[in-house]
């Protein structure tokens, strides 16, 4: 008996509904769930698996996304539906050059730069996620997306930088990470890796100190970034608030890569 076109279109979308399937389920890890306990101030994530630029590919991200994003609230833009054109980027002592594309998706976006830049996408999630919640909100502000990886929005002056947008903020924020680990760059000694540095709690300085030995140029980098280490209070209520002198953005970088992609690496 000859086999019918309808059949047989059938048993394709079938197949691609299946490699479909099999891709998120691939690209989302069991989620696990972080234990203060394991926190180490000194050691935030591995440099191995921090600057690993190619460890998801475009599709990757979008599947990771979509997954963790479950719909937008009507008439908004989530991360999973947004696009945007990519402008050419030259080459920097950085980032390697990207070209210019059209009507990118938030995966492509990532997955790109993190190439160029040498920043894992993994990490560029995780710092979307907890600068403006972007991965996992179904109806965020066009703010979020300005100002979405934080960069150029220090706790002193707030957002007052030109690079603006979902693009501008990837490739700014990246190319910010890998900068601070370059010998002779502006930031290089700041936190430096293989020191204690005396790092904040708060951005008030009558929250006090933490002496920390930063372990390693990924740790530097993100104290850099958010140059705050969480206190006691922060600690005891890993997934909650603490109190008036607790600050999150690095806490909540390694409890949310934790809970995402399992542990961030080995110190040894």
């Amino acid at each position: 008996m000859p086999i019918s076109p309808t059949r047989v279109v059938a048993s394709i979308l079938t197949v691609l509904a299946l490699v479909a399937t099999l891709v998120v389920a691939a690209t989302i890890p069991a989620q696990a769930k972080a234990n203060a306990k394991d926190f180490n101030p000194g050691f935030l994530i591995s440099d191995q698996e921090f600057f690993d630029g190619t460890a998801l590919t475009s599709a990757e991200v979008d599947a990771f996304i979509k997954g963790m994003n479950k719909g937008c609230a009507s008439g908004k833009t989530c991360i999973r539906n947004y696009k945007e054109d990519v402008t050419k980027k030259a080459a920097t002592s950085k980032c390697k050059a990207i070209p210019a594309k059209k009507n990118q998706t938030a995966g492509q976006i990532i997955a790109a730069v993190g190439k160029a830049c040498g920043i894992n996408p993994k990490a560029i999630l995780v710092i979307l996620q907890k600068e403006q919640s972007l991965v996992t909100s179904t109806a965020p502000k066009e703010r979020a997306f300005w100002y979405a990886m934080g960069a150029g929005c220090p706790d002193s002056t707030g957002c007052t930088t030109p690079y603006k947008g979902l693009y501008s903020q990837v490739y700014y924020g990246a190319s910010l990470l890998k900068g601070y680990t370059i010998p002779g760059s502006t930031h290089y000694n700041r936190y430096a890796a293989g020191k204690t540095s005396n790092i904040q709690y708060h951005p008030s300085t009558s929250c006090g100190t933490k002496a920390v030995f930063v372990q390693n140029q990924a740790t530097h980098a993100l104290y850099v970034y958010t140059p705050y280490t969480p206190n006691k209070a922060a600690l005891d209520n890993l997934y909650g608030k603490g109190n008036s002198c607790s600050a999150y953005g690095n806490r909540n970088f390694w409890r949310l890569y934790t809970d995402w992609w399992g542990a961030t690496g080995s110190a040894g």
